[in-house]
């Protein structure tokens, strides 16, 4: 479980290093899974964003990259497939850096959805930074969702005695 270090430090010493493993590696399984369906969604959602906008304008497929708003999805889709590759090679494993890298990418993601919404329609960086600032608040929200729903199916790994000390200390 992941847990600041103060806190970390009572953590183990009520419940077993056995137990603890068992968490973390139960929650990296279950990452694992989530991760690579999002990054799945999210491939197919932007090549299928560009497919339907080609379609409505009709343009050919590669004539999309010559606009504002397909640069912006090429970044989009660069910005998945980056974050895939860091994923599935884990280059930055247990690291800091992995962290800022992540943020680094989500931020870009989060961007981009910004950059071709309704608001960047509009002259001014009001609207824009209105809808990354929503953007960002509801990615925080439906991240500590996932983290708490993925905690609590991870606790069946644990039994007896040290699931009832972890369930305290969550």
């Amino acid at each position: 479980i992941w847990l600041p270090v103060a806190e970390a430090e009572t953590f183990h010493r009520n419940v077993s290093t056995e137990a603890v493993r068992a968490l973390n590696t139960e929650q990296k399984r279950w990452l694992t899974v989530l991760a690579d369906g999002l990054v799945g969604a999210l491939i197919i959602g932007a090549l299928g964003a560009m497919y339907v906008q080609a379609r409505v304008t009709g343009v050919y497929f590669w004539e999309l990259f010559g606009t504002r708003w397909g640069l912006i999805w090429l970044v989009r889709l660069g910005a998945t497939l980056t974050a895939a590759v860091m994923m599935e090679s884990l280059l930055l494993a247990e690291s800091p850096r992995r962290m800022f890298v992540g943020l680094g990418l989500g931020a870009v993601l989060l961007l981009t959805t910004t950059l071709t919404s309704h608001s960047a329609a509009k002259p001014g960086l009001v609207g824009p930074l209105a809808d990354f600032g929503h953007l960002v608040s509801t990615a925080v929200w439906a991240g500590g969702l996932v983290m708490l729903t993925l905690t609590l199916a991870s606790l069946r790994v644990i039994t007896g005695e040290a699931r009832g000390r972890l369930t305290t200390e969550i």
